[in-house]
């Protein structure tokens, strides 16, 4: 599941990208509009990728704690 999340913000981060290059090949105002979206994503994308990678840290820690934990308290 962390896989697919990770290609859904690189896809938006890739969107957002190319709205950019629209922007500056067409200079157009509804590219602008496209331009502060692109941004936007990619802010929320980078974000969501630091939350979703520090929540699997966490997991795997409080898997590995619990693991062990149980292994004392039923020997």
């Amino acid at each position: 599941m962390a896989r697919t999340l990770n290609r859904v913000q690189w896809g938006f981060i890739a969107a957002a990208g190319a709205c950019a290059v629209l922007y500056l090949v067409f200079a157009a105002w509804w590219w602008f509009l496209a331009m502060v979206f692109a941004a936007v994503s990619v802010g929320v994308a980078i974000f969501h990728l630091w939350v979703v990678r520090k929540g699997l840290k966490a997991s795997r820690a409080f898997r590995a704690v619990g693991s062990t934990d149980s292994q004392h308290l039923g020997g």
